[in-house]
């Protein structure tokens, strides 16, 4: 008889508001979630990484000054996370990315501080470049992509 699959059930949040945006799964199974969660008066990036048993193995947060929120989340060939969203500042959302190794250190952030209105989705292609789309505002609001390098500068 073959074996049944077994589901799981993982909690993410705490005592503030946690929303997620995105998941992804890397190569070993693991499942790594982005989002945003709001401990007081501002919200902050959210990611975390579960295990393929549902427990969760580390979480962080990442803000800046602003009103933060991750909106999408990929995952490269090496198991590192990355995700993408804004950092609203009055009424424009500056696009950031950031990148995790599979421990959860932060290895870098960046931010474009020009007319964006943050980023939507992110994928990571097989050299480890990294692909952002989201939308930009000039005199009427266009959807645009950004290709980053594997250290996260615009090639």
């Amino acid at each position: 008889m073959p074996a049944v699959p077994v589901g799981w059930i993982g909690i993410l949040g705490g005592s503030g508001t946690t929303w997620p945006n995105d998941i992804a799964i890397d190569s070993s199974g693991n499942c790594f979630v982005c989002g945003y969660t709001n401990l007081g008066s501002q919200n902050e990036m959210l990611i975390a990484k579960f295990n393929t048993l549902g427990a969760i193995q580390w979480q962080n947060t990442l803000s800046t000054i602003y009103r933060d929120e991750a909106n999408g989340i990929a995952v490269d060939s090496s198991g590192n996370p990355h995700i993408c969203g804004y950092a609203r500042q009055g009424n424009v959302d500056n696009r950031q990315i950031a990148k995790y190794d599979t421990n959860g250190n932060l290895t870098f952030q960046k931010r474009i501080t020009t007319s964006t209105n943050g980023a939507n989705a992110i994928t990571i292609d097989g050299s480890g470049n990294i692909y952002v789309a989201g939308s930009v505002t000039v005199s009427t609001t266009d959807a645009q992509l950004i290709k980053y390098n594997s250290s996260g500068n615009i090639t």
